[in-house]
């Protein structure tokens, strides 16, 4: 692999993590780990998001209503995508 593909992948790859990181602390500031406020949890995950990358603007719109936490996690990394 050339240099340049190496950058690239382990960008990605720090992404991905930071995601990780992301959707993780959105979960232990939950008063209740079981379960999880989605309205709370996405429109802050976007706002990170929106915040980490310049010029980028995310429009959450999602109704109130709370999801397992195991649920929470992937349904935030497929956000985060």
């Amino acid at each position: 692999a050339t240099s340049e593909e190496t950058r690239e992948a382990l960008a990605e790859a720090g992404s991905r993590i930071q995601a990780i990181s992301r959707v993780h602390d959105q979960l232990w500031r939950s008063v209740d780990l079981d379960s999880v406020p989605l309205e709370d949890f996405l429109c802050q995950l976007c706002e990170d998001l929106t915040h980490s990358v310049p010029g980028t603007t995310i429009d959450c719109q999602v109704g109130p209503g709370t999801v397992p936490s195991d649920v929470a996690i992937p349904v935030g990394l497929i956000v985060n995508e």
